[in-house]
């Protein structure tokens, strides 16, 4: 029994971290602008934290009875993805003091750059790096809060 635990010990971490992003969303206060009808729902800060917990919880549960069954094994990882792991690991703490010690802007785009030009560097040139990254700085820090009337907390 334990040995069949282990086998899908992977699903069941994901399910465990499916729950408690899903408690963490469900504590995201309701917005104090009330909608009428399923745009109420739709337009809360929690529905996407929400939705994406839940999602996560059922993916966990159907790889812990993928890997139960032993259609899925667990995966093992090399010494460079492991450090790749690593590294992106150490760029998204960074990127959270950043914020917590400059606000969001900044920090948003210097992480920008450096997951986009970190993940790609061997596949990608140099300026389509470059392109790409100020694509999403632009799409990300600018458009996208505009089309929704959304004030970022920028400098």
């Amino acid at each position: 029994m334990l040995k069949k635990l282990k086998q899908g010990g992977e699903g069941l971490v994901v399910i465990l971290i499916g729950l408690f992003l899903l408690v963490n969303a469900l504590r995201i206060p309701a917005n104090p602008i009330k909608y009428e009808g399923w745009t109420n729902v739709l337009a809360q800060a929690k529905f996407m934290p929400t939705l994406m917990a839940c999602g996560i919880t059922v993916l966990g549960a159907v790889l812990f009875v993928r890997q139960m069954r032993g259609v899925d094994k667990s995966s093992q990882l090399t010494r460079a993805e492991w450090i790749r792991m690593g590294v992106v690991l150490v760029l998204m703490v960074l990127y959270i003091v950043g914020v917590y010690k400059f606000k969001f802007m900044i920090p948003t785009i210097l992480f920008s750059f450096a997951i986009i030009f970190f993940l790609n560097w061997k596949r990608k040139k140099l300026w389509q790096l470059a392109a790409l990254s100020v694509l999403a700085i632009v799409l990300g820090l600018y458009v996208m809060p505009y089309l929704i009337n959304l004030k970022l907390p920028m400098l």
